[in-house]
């Protein structure tokens, strides 16, 4: 998952059932390589629902065209394995994302820069199962990889640290989170991801108000500022993290009517991006504070 943006919802998974899109029947290389790149640019969108099909059907047909030594093997392996991921489909993402971190060291090294997006991928599994500290480190493991290769001021060290601070959050122990975050607000590349830099923002707003150490109306500027960002944008993903956490907000805060505004945008959002923990947690938000008929 080079597509490493963090998530702040602790939530259990809902499995949901989406639409069957057929991917194109594939009967040699080319087809091969024309449902593969389907599949990468669904991904890239953020269609993941959409990817997973074009995926699986290139990482199961595969080893007809390719060996496992090749970097098609490995990228379709990986390709199938995250999109398996981001719909919430861990049990079965988990083996593979195992598989893929063990030919990525065989074949290219600990050294190589994709062995280190694959100790990110696998700290990332570790923490959506509960094995924290397998997560915390392995995720030190990636940062010190992507430190060797990209240096500290790069933006794949920030997001993985991004993603550290996610799991710091999900143990409860913010200090440590906020300080990765604010670790990251100070790097400059995070001035050239603007969409990262959203997604930032409302998490460190919203692990400040976790911790209760804040201040209401600073915490509320960063969380709405995060928003209008992911706005100006157009980018649905960012938008619906900075909905949801506005709606969680505002719902703790007591003030139901800003809480209802932002959890039916999050839920209008997360119908259409299918990150299966995102559209629980709307549910759930939606539910509580209309006892359950706008979720319906």
């Amino acid at each position: 998952m080079s597509y490493s943006k963090f998530i702040t919802v602790f939530t259990v998974l809902l499995f949901l059932f989406f639409g069957k899109i057929n991917a194109q029947k594939i009967t040699d290389e080319a087809s091969w390589n024309t449902v593969y790149d389907e599949g990468f640019s669904k991904m890239q969108s953020q269609l993941f629902a959409e990817a997973l099909p074009f995926l699986d059907e290139a990482y199961n047909s595969v080893t007809t065209y390719y060996n496992k030594e090749s970097e098609e093997y490995l990228n379709s392996l990986h390709g199938y394995a995250a999109s398996l991921y981001m719909v919430g489909r861990i049990e079965e993402s988990k083996p593979l994302l195992e598989l893929d971190l063990k030919l990525t060291e065989k074949y290219k090294g600990k050294e190589h820069k994709d062995y280190g997006e694959r100790l990110n991928n696998m700290a990332l599994i570790y923490q959506r199962i509960g094995e924290y500290e397998k997560s915390e480190a392995t995720f030190e493991a990636a940062l010190t990889n992507i430190e060797l290769n990209y240096g500290k001021d790069h933006e794949e060290y920030s997001k993985t640290l991004g993603n550290f601070g996610a799991l710091f959050i999900r143990t409860r122990d913010y200090d440590k989170a906020l300080d990765l975050f604010i670790e990251i607000m100070e790097k400059p590349p995070l001035t050239e991801d603007m969409s990262f830099k959203a997604l930032v923002l409302s998490n460190f707003a919203y692990t400040k108000f976790l911790s209760g150490k804040y201040n209401y109306k600073e915490v509320e500027i960063d969380l709405k500022k995060a928003l209008s960002i992911s706005e100006g944008l157009n980018d649905d993903y960012t938008k619906l993290v900075a909905s949801q956490d506005l709606a969680r907000f505002y719902e703790a805060s007591k003030t139901a009517d800003s809480s209802l505004k932002y959890a039916k945008k999050s839920y209008e959002l997360a119908k259409a991006i299918p990150i299966n923990d995102y559209y629980l947690e709307s549910m759930l938000i939606l539910s509580r504070l209309t006892e359950g008929e706008e979720s319906k």
